[in-house]
């Protein structure tokens, strides 16, 4: 910018010293000096060709600096376009690290749900599996109310071999023994509660008053 200034400063100074010697010239002409006024022409002719130059020159200069100021706006504009794909590129490469990142810890909770959830469900057979060996060792150790009170009864110490002599015995001193019947009423009357009961456990009642006797 400073080169342009000198130069325009050179080609106005020129300009004008052409210009001055124009003047003399006219001024050596009306005064009919025309030798004078012919070396006046002369000297403007120069000075106005080294002007001429110096105009030609600043222009060249001038189109010279306007071609670099664009050149530096587009460099500019490069340089800010270049910014701003940088900062996108940033973005987008931030971006895709998060969405990897995020991808990433999707995949490992996936896969540590799915190894949880597959301990659980092993857990859970297990669990049920147990639950089901608890539950048959429990049917097998608790037999039903009938199958108990026949258990006892079979493991009374032989109580059903004992009961099988004792009506064997019965059956032999049948001649020599009263009837049952006749020797419970010579005992005591039969009470009331008897008389009401069943036949099973009539018969039951009078093996007991026997088994006293």
């Amino acid at each position: 910018m400073a080169a342009q200034r000198q130069m325009a400063t050179r080609t106005a100074n020129a300009q004008a010293a052409a210009d001055q010697w124009l003047r003399r010239a006219e001024l050596a002409v009306s005064r009919g000096q025309d030798e004078l006024a012919r070396e006046a022409l002369t000297r403007r002719k120069a000075l106005q060709a080294d002007a001429d130059k110096m105009a030609a020159q600043a222009k060249m200069q001038q189109q010279a600096c306007d071609q670099l100021s664009a050149s530096v706006r587009m460099l500019e504009g490069k340089i800010s376009e270049a910014r701003s794909k940088k900062e996108t590129l940033k973005a987008r490469a931030a971006s895709a690290k998060s969405s990897i990142a995020i991808q990433e810890m999707i995949g490992s909770l996936r896969s540590t749900s799915s190894s949880s959830f597959a301990v659980f469900d092993k857990m859970e057979e297990k669990v049920m599996a147990l639950e089901a060996e608890a539950q048959s060792a429990a049917a097998l150790a608790t037999p039903d109310a009938l199958e108990a009170r026949f258990a006892m009864l079979e493991g009374g110490g032989g109580v059903e071999d004992e009961l099988q002599a004792l009506k064997s015995g019965l059956l032999k001193q049948e001649v020599a023994r009263p009837r049952v019947e006749d020797y419970i009423s010579q005992q005591q009357p039969a009470p009331v509660a008897v008389a009401a009961r069943s036949d099973v456990d009539y018969e039951l009642e009078q093996l007991r008053q026997m088994v006293r006797a």
